[in-house]
């Protein structure tokens, strides 16, 4: 019996699959986002820009700006995004320092680890509300910190948006983005 041929890749499914529905930038999207933490008391401002953008297609590097503002007081600081074939990787985040935000291409049940977390692509059909709104078919990516025994944390990146959602719940902190 002959082998069917495959369908023809959309445009669509390329997106998804290099990350870039998930993670997308472009010179001046601007996030903000309110994060809570049991290492201070209260609630921080978190604004994060693109400032500028290097290469295009599947490898593309951002130049982002975060600046945190609480109690009146503003810290800046500046990290790098890049996404590339083989996923999507931080310098930096608010949550948790340099981390990979996940593997291209996006399929569910895809795992990596980084250090003695284990990162899991949990479902690309993921749901949050959050003050922003209500957001569907999300990419959630479930971690398991020290294998499980230290934790876990959960993030949703919303379709053409970006991270929408970032919880970690570790022995010795908590943070909520």
């Amino acid at each position: 019996v002959p082998e069917l041929p495959k369908a023809a890749q959309t445009e669509d499914d390329r997106v998804a699959n290099d990350g870039a529905l998930y993670f997308p930038v472009s010179k001046g999207m601007r996030f903000e986002y309110e994060y809570t933490s049991s290492e201070f008391l209260g609630t921080k401002t978190i604004i994060i820009e693109v400032d500028d953008t290097t290469g295009s297609g599947t490898e593309v590097t951002a130049k982002m700006l975060m600046l945190i503002k609480h109690n009146a007081k503003n810290f800046s600081k500046s990290y790098t995004v890049t996404r590339n074939a083989s996923g999507v990787f931080s310098s930096d985040s608010v949550t948790g320092g340099k981390r990979q935000e996940f593997m291209a291409p996006v399929t569910p049940g895809k795992q990596w680890k980084e250090g003695t977390a284990v990162n899991r692509i949990s479902s690309l059909k993921g749901e949050i509300t959050v003050p922003a709104g209500n957001y569907k078919d999300c990419l959630k990516v479930v971690t398991k910190l020290s294998g499980g025994d230290g934790g876990s944390a959960v993030r949703y990146y919303a379709p053409e948006v970006g991270l929408v959602f970032d919880d970690y719940l570790g022995e010795e902190r908590q943070d909520h983005l």
